[in-house]
């Protein structure tokens, strides 16, 4: 549900920022983005922008992974 939330406030970014690119980007990412979290297949780190492939991982801040593992997310 999160990463659909997520995805849809970037579409609204877009739309916000009448950025074309992300917002052509996005409308895929969203209706594609609940199918691929419930099947486990999120790519970890990504920042879900219009100029990263939606399935290349990043590394996650060192920062970031205090706050997840504080919270037990991981």
């Amino acid at each position: 549900m999160e990463h659909t939330a997520v995805n849809w406030k970037m579409l609204l970014f877009g739309i916000n920022t009448k950025n074309p690119k992300e917002m052509i980007y996005q409308i895929p990412r969203l209706f594609f983005s609940g199918i691929r979290s419930f099947s486990g297949n999120i790519a970890i780190g990504n920042p879900g922008g219009a100029s990263v492939p939606s399935l290349k991982p990043f590394p996650i801040a060192h920062e970031n992974q205090e706050i997840l593992s504080f919270a037990e997310i991981e």
